[in-house]
């Protein structure tokens, strides 16, 4: 609902000629911008992938790039740029991939006003993040759980892979939060003085969702510090177990080394029943050992 400072100018009233463009490189593009006159830089960042996300006031136009998402299998995260050119009169949409919430919007008819297509896009954009971060919650569950029992060993770079995820998708977010923010203080025909409310709104949804990436970044550290905390603790008990039955030979290399010296021995040690009798020794000694330091360590 517009306030009483809002100027007839300033209402929205007609709808836009929606152009969507599907490969940024066709010369389609190059005669929309010949008709509705539009900046050569624009045009320029708008076939250059990797773009920024940010907002720049043209001649009567914005000129928007948004960023989507996809979530690879194998942890890779996928940047796609949609670029917007938002008139009074026209409405271009750019992008090299299908984007479902352009998709669902020209679906709905192109009987839209300026102002409202551009929330409506905005904020199907940044709907689409909230299920790549369950995906990724998903995948930390099923992590956690694989490093709790070890049973993989390649924990810690699975671990390092959603990590830069998580590194690449707060990038992202941070850009398109400077977006919503941008839009709620830019003057522009474009822009009804009804939708900065609705800015907001998707500027607090991004700041909830960099809240959850810096929320999931703190437990992978705490993961990989349980992963290698269990690690350690394996290495610790192994090296007890060797140093513990190294120490519980003890007798048996002393008694060993002892009656092999070159020297005369007294003379029992000639009898039949000697062996035995060292033997006996020697393993009666090695348990007792053995159980003092097993209570002991």
């Amino acid at each position: 609902m517009a306030s009483s400072g809002c100027r007839p100018e300033d209402t929205e009233s007609a709808s836009i000629v929606w152009h969507d463009i599907c490969d940024p490189k066709t010369d389609e593009l190059d005669g929309l911008a010949e008709r509705y006159r539009l900046h050569p830089v624009h045009i320029k960042e708008c076939r250059a992938a990797g773009q920024r996300a940010k907002v720049e006031v043209g001649d009567r136009y914005l000129f928007i790039v948004l960023k989507t998402l996809v979530l690879e299998t194998n942890n890779l995260l996928t940047v796609r740029d949609l670029s917007l050119f938002v008139g009074s009169e026209f409405l271009i949409t750019v992008h090299s991939a299908p984007v479902p919430a352009v998709e669902a919007l020209r679906q709905g008819g192109n009987d839209v006003r300026p102002g409202e297509v551009l929330y409506r896009l905005i904020d199907g954009v940044v709907d689409s993040y909230l299920p790549l971060l369950d995906e990724i919650q998903v995948r930390i569950d099923t992590l956690q759980g694989r490093a709790i029992r070890r049973t993989e060993r390649n924990v810690p770079e699975q671990i390092n892979e959603l990590r830069g995820t998580l590194i690449g998708l707060r990038r992202a977010l941070l850009s398109m939060r400077h977006v919503a923010f941008r839009l709620q203080h830019i003057r522009s025909e474009v822009i009804g003085c009804d939708l900065p409310p609705f800015l907001r709104d998707i500027y607090h949804h991004l700041a909830e969702d960099l809240d959850t990436i810096a929320g999931e970044r703190d437990r992978l550290a705490g993961i990989l510090d349980l992963y290698l905390a269990s690690v350690a603790n394996e290495h610790t008990a192994a090296m007890r177990a060797l140093t513990l039955l190294g120490t519980a030979v003890l007798p048996a290399l002393v008694i060993s080394s002892f009656l092999g010296m070159n020297i005369r021995m007294p003379g029992w040690t000639n009898s039949a029943s000697a062996f035995e009798a060292v033997t006996g020794a020697t393993i009666l000694l090695t348990l007792l050992l053995w159980r003092y330091l097993e209570r002991r360590y």
